[in-house]
């Protein structure tokens, strides 16, 4: 099977895309990576973009066997095939410490994750032992797609405080209720603080990241420094904080269990990551560009 040489790069999603269907011990699954594969051994190139720290890169380039570009944080920084990192654009230490502190104990937040380039995140909740017990049983049980987590709230503030922090979460929950919750919260928060920072909903959950950071434009500027037109680049993801690529680069693909108003914005529909090989082949360029 020959792949069209007019798609140099493909930029994937992870949870949701390329981790998607979740295979809890080998990462990704065996059609995704022998799609992955043939695309790079025909000369293609891979930049994953993710909400996911620096950590998992390695691990991805374990399972396909091929070096991979990386952006992480959604959009807040990039690392080169050669971990050379990049682009970074980090929270303001100052202005967290004082939104955590303001609204820790209002809006229904039930803990919050910190994530930097260090290799594990750093949590803490007011919520009891047995709360905390639980988190840690129900991370180590996501087994390849685990991250390391530190639940202190000394440890979080000093990182909050003295290191780069890229991604700060305040997490509502589990279930529909909290959904919607971190849903109305995020709303508010949207109108006091994107001033000095950049809000996305994310199911129970509210990403913070630096300002003006989002996948599509980092992707951008990547796509600049490497002379690479936007043509020449596919998109793939499954969720909100995908649609500034799909918005950017014509040749966008949204997988088919995503919510529908995030499917509007991308090209095409696909089932699976592997699904790719049928719109890449050479054959088949003038539905990719038509």
């Amino acid at each position: 099977m020959s792949y069209t040489k007019k798609i140099k790069l493909l930029a994937l999603d992870l949870d949701g895309t390329l981790f998607y269907p979740k295979n809890y011990f080998t990462l990704i699954t065996n059609k995704n990576v022998k799609m992955i594969r043939d695309f790079v051994n025909q000369g293609g190139h891979i930049c994953v973009v993710t909400g996911r720290t620096l950590k998992i890169k390695k691990q991805i380039e374990k399972r396909l066997g091929c070096k991979i570009s990386f952006i992480g944080c959604n959009g807040s920084f990039f690392a080169t095939e050669d971990d050379v990192v990049t682009n970074k654009v980090p929270l303001d230490n100052k202005k967290m410490v004082e939104l955590v502190s303001t609204v820790d104990h209002n809006y229904g937040i039930r803990g919050w994750l910190l994530m930097g380039l260090q290799d594990k995140m750093y949590a803490y909740t007011n919520e009891n032992f047995v709360v905390k017990s639980l988190i840690k049983f129900a991370t180590f049980f996501r087994f390849a797609y685990s991250d390391k987590i530190v639940i202190s709230k000394k440890k979080f503030f000093e990182v909050l405080e003295n290191e780069e922090v890229y991604k700060l979460m305040p997490v509502f929950g589990l279930g529909k209720k909290h959904n919607d919750d971190a849903y109305e919260v995020f709303k508010q928060f949207r109108d006091k603080f994107s001033e000095f920072c950049t809000l996305a909903h994310s199911v129970s959950s509210i990403e913070i990241t630096g300002v003006n950071t989002s996948k599509g434009k980092c992707l951008l500027d990547l796509a600049q420094k490497n002379n690479l037109n936007i043509n020449e680049i596919a998109v793939v993801g499954d969720s909100g904080n995908d649609i500034s690529m799909f918005d950017n680069f014509p040749i966008s693909f949204c997988m088919n269990h995503s919510v529908q108003g995030v499917k509007k914005h991308a090209k095409f529909v696909i089932k699976r990551v592997s699904d790719l090989k049928n719109y890449l082949q050479e054959e088949n360029e003038d539905k990719l560009f038509n």
